[in-house]
């Protein structure tokens, strides 16, 4: 009985284990994503002033 206590005990920490890993890689894929969009949204206002003060000099 001990055995398959312990067998159960061991699988539900590699199941925790896992769960905390897959939140992690997802939090991660979260993180660069957001970054990305930042950057993106950056370059995109960037891109518009320089569109904007090319055409104030016309």
């Amino acid at each position: 009985m001990k055995v398959g206590w312990k067998k159960s005990r061991i699988s539900a920490v590699c199941l925790e284990m896992e769960i905390q890993d897959i939140i992690i890689e997802e939090k991660d894929t979260i993180m660069y994503n957001i970054k990305k969009g930042v950057e993106q949204r950056m370059q995109d206002n960037i891109n518009t002033l320089n569109k904007e003060l090319v055409d104030a000099k016309i």
